[in-house]
């Protein structure tokens, strides 16, 4: 027995050391005809790696998910650049696609209903038709739709990871928490941002130099995930720790601050709206911290205002005259520049869908690879897209798959705003912060044509789907248990 043994791990060592020599030739080989091929050998091999590897792909995929939620803009051309540039994202995410295919096809299959398939199906093959037309450029112009794939990528992965007995909703929660906090610290640079663009890499993007740190685009959006998961989970969590519970406090109050600095109106707006839908939900535990952190802010702001001190915001100073433009522009009043993106907006969905009525579109969309607005910005830059996720994707597939996918979106989300009320999920409750977040946002930004807000979204929801409908199962489970043993 023992002398098996042995000659099993002798074998094992001969495989490897022939394995090692075959390699090290080839790649002598490839070295001496030319790098590239040395490159694309190696690429070949890092991706049987992580198609193969159990723990490897899902560190990646969420070292990939940070990256893109704090770095935002400045990781999103980062990738192989061949003919044309594909970006790391789409990198990880065809990966995880071959993984979820070979693994765990039939998971998804039974969570995922089919309309949406059909959606994303749709979208790729016209995708696929508007690049033998149009060039690589088509591609940039679906990426949307490309992304959104990771919410089957997210869900199959964290499938795998609870078949292996992992704590599925406490790993998560963990990550949220890590990943939110390094985005509240980058977040601090918002104020002077050179000390990050001054030592960052700069590299060529679509239309302009992209510098790698420093660009905020979206942490607005994040940092109000930040408030909410700290007033939902962590205060609940941490009822007995005064001191981080201050902590807490704190970071949520100076989140607050770094969003009326960034000036967002939709993300002002949305935080307004989630007092509200708190208040209605009858969730004042959660609410009253919303209302406490506003108000101490407000006050601040009004104190600041009295003494004459000049704080200095993205579209101006904070004094009365700036919140009276602020306030007006959001429904396109006012005397300031503010309000004119209001009526700009108006007119491209306006001329869109005319020009759609004209073209007999309405149906079919317009396809990739042309713009849906022709646009150019006060620094030169062409703007391909109406500023609106809703017409963004009329304008591309048609309003079919438009309606099929708003509809699916808000099913998902009614039935995680019913978890949440009929079982106090805290998953739940995420997915309805995002989902609310992203729906709302869609309407008046670009939300779901842009990668570090796509890639951040899709994958978080899939993860998010996948870990609710493990809890709801079991939370059943012992409801009807109970339910049992009182009849017994």
């Amino acid at each position: 027995m023992k002398y098996y043994s042995v000659s099993i791990s002798n074998n094992y060592n001969n495989t490897t050391l022939i394995l090692s020599v075959v390699i090290s030739i080839i790649v002598s080989v490839l070295v001496s005809i030319n790098h590239k091929l040395f490159i694309i050998f190696l690429g070949i091999i890092v991706l049987g790696i992580l198609i193969k590897s159990r723990k490897l792909y899902i560190s990646v995929l969420l070292t990939i998910i940070s990256m893109y939620l704090v770095l935002n803009q400045g990781i999103t051309n980062v990738g192989v650049n061949i003919t044309f540039l594909i970006p790391i994202g789409e990198i990880v995410l065809g990966i995880g696609l071959i993984r979820c295919i070979t693994n765990n096809l039939k998971v998804f299959f039974n969570r995922f209903k089919f309309p949406i398939l059909i959606v994303f199906t749709y979208a790729i093959t016209l995708m696929i038709y508007s690049f033998v037309k149009y060039g690589a450029i088509a591609f940039r112009d679906g990426v949307g739709f490309i992304e959104a794939l990771y919410i089957f990528v997210t869900y199959s992965e964290f499938n795998m990871l609870s078949n292996r007995g992992i704590d599925i909703e406490n790993f998560i929660y963990r990550f949220i928490r890590i990943v939110l906090n390094t985005l509240f610290i980058y977040s601090l640079f918002y104020i002077n941002s050179s000390i990050l663009t001054n030592i960052s890499p700069i590299y060529k993007g679509y239309q302009k130099d992209i510098y790698l740190l420093g660009n905020f685009n979206s942490i607005h959006t994040w940092l109000l995930v930040l408030i909410i998961y700290n007033t939902s989970i962590v205060l609940s969590k941490n009822k007995n720790k005064i001191i981080s519970r201050m902590l807490v406090h704190i970071q949520s109050i100076i989140s607050l601050l770094l969003i009326l600095i960034t000036t967002s109106r939709v993300v002002i707006i949305l935080y307004f709206l989630f007092i509200v839908l708190f208040i209605l939900l009858k969730r004042m535990d959660i609410a009253k911290y919303l209302i406490a952190y506003v108000t101490m802010l407000g006050v601040v702001a009004f104190i600041i205002i009295g003494l004459g001190i000049k704080l200095k915001l993205r579209r101006g100073c904070l004094d009365i005259q700036f919140l009276k433009e602020f306030i007006l522009s959001s429904v396109g009043k006012g005397s300031s520049g503010m309000s004119d993106g209001f009526y700009q907006r108006i007119y491209w969905n306006m001329n869109l869908i005319m020009e759609s009525v004209k073209n007999n579109q309405v149906l079919t969309g317009r396809g990739f690879g042309i713009p849906l607005i022709n646009f150019v910005d006060s620094q030169g830059y062409l703007v391909r897209e109406p500023h609106n996720s809703y017409m963004s994707i009329y304008g591309r597939v048609g309003i079919i798959a438009l309606l099929t996918w708003s509809v699916c979106m808000i099913r998902m989300l009614i039935n995680s705003l019913k978890n949440f009320i009929n079982y106090d999920n805290k998953i739940s409750l995420l997915i309805v912060v995002f989902m609310i977040i992203g729906l709302f946002t869609g309407i008046v930004e670009p939300f779901f044509e842009l990668p570090y807000y796509t890639i951040v979204f899709y994958s978080l929801l899939g993860m998010l789907l996948y870990c609710e409908g493990d809890k709801i199962k079991k939370l059943r489970r012992v409801i009807k248990n109970e339910e049992n043993n009182i009849y017994i």
